[in-house]
């Protein structure tokens, strides 16, 4: 039977998750299970706490519609974490435009959550309307199980230009994908979130989660497992594993596994890419599924205001692997916060 999991208790011995259900949510299949994360409000505290920091050192280079009405570069953010040895929040990330907003509703209307109605009564009360969201034809995402079918539309071109609605807009495109139209100020200016700034991760530095190195010659130890990401990037693009094989013993990982890269790999990433950041390996909350080992990941909405941060629901994710993302062997489930805490400046 699916019971709840206390936050502060995932450390104290590996997590044990239900059987999971496949659910069809606009043509994805994915496993859902019924086991709900409950956060304690320590937890709660310090994901808001990461996600004001975390967007207050963004180091932001477009004027969009976010920055004019709160100062930060997004209304809503996702904290994408684990709890470390010591009972901590050890964040990942903040996304600042998230995705999985339509999927985090859906299955925490499933538990008798107020997700989609307190992320949308956010949105309309920051913005004087809910947003529409503008997505490539080929970018598929969930965004109408939050937004409504009616407010999510194909990002067109006409003669080159971006067709902009002047009215709040969630952007769903890569910023290699729309920098060149001579109109991108105009979609700037209506976003809720970035647009050219998607991706950046910078801010891990000043948070003291991430330093730089130049080179393959600047990293860490084969010894020492840690990971490596570009400057910007967007999902797992951009990012590699590096787990030495006692670390990977340890979380019931075999030797070839589809998270960690090779240390040629490794090596070749740092090259090409010049300019990388190195963070420590804090891998997600040891997860026995089936007889199977594998990590989670927890992954928490995080409303923004001018003056402070108030966390939201989530999910987490489970997988066999270190590399922790929506996949088809994803297994995923409802996280609540019952405090919504807040912090301020």
């Amino acid at each position: 039977m699916a019971h709840q999991i206390l936050s502060d208790q995932l450390r104290r011995k590996p997590l044990e998750l239900h059987e999971a259900e496949t659910q069809s949510f606009g043509g994805w299949d994915m496993q859902i299970c019924p086991d709900t994360i409950v956060l304690s409000i320590k937890h709660q505290l310090q994901v808001a706490s990461y996600a004001l920091r975390g967007l207050q050192n963004f180091s932001p280079t477009e004027q969009t519609l976010a920055m004019r009405e709160i100062g930060l570069p997004t209304a809503l953010a996702r904290v994408d974490f684990t709890i470390d040895s010591e009972d901590n929040v050890y964040p990942y990330e903040v996304e600042e435009r998230p995705s999985g907003l339509g999927v985090t509703r859906m299955i925490n209307d499933q538990v008798g959550g107020d997700f989609g109605q307190s992320i949308r009564g956010h949105l309309e009360n920051t913005f004087g309307q809910m947003p529409i969201v503008k997505r490539l034809p080929e970018h598929r995402s969930d965004d109408e199980y939050l937004f409504g079918e009616n407010n999510v539309y194909v990002l067109e071109r006409e003669s080159g230009l971006l067709v902009v609605e002047n009215r709040p807009t969630l952007v769903r495109a890569e910023p290699e994908l729309v920098q060149d139209a001579p109109n991108i100020a105009e979609l700037q200016s209506q976003s809720i979130s970035t647009v050219l700034d998607k991706g950046r991760k910078d801010y891990r530095i000043a948070t003291g989660h991430a330093r730089v190195i130049h080179g393959a010659d600047e990293l860490p130890s084969k010894d020492e497992s840690f990971v490596i990401k570009n400057m910007q990037s967007s999902k797992t693009n951009g990012v590699k594993i590096w787990a030495t094989p006692d670390e990977r013993k340890n979380y019931g990982l075999g030797k070839s596994n589809s998270g960690v890269a090779t240390w040629s790999n490794i090596q070749r990433f740092a090259e090409e890419n010049g300019q990388v950041m190195i963070e420590r390996l804090e891998p997600g909350i040891r997860t026995l599924y089936n007889n199977h080992m594998g990590t989670t990941a927890l992954r928490v909405v995080v409303k923004i205001f001018p003056d402070h941060t108030e966390v939201s629901d989530g999910c987490y994710m489970f997988r066999e692997s270190f590399n922790l993302h929506g996949a088809r062997d994803t297994i995923t489930g409802v996280v609540l916060s019952p405090e919504k805490a807040a912090i301020y400046e």
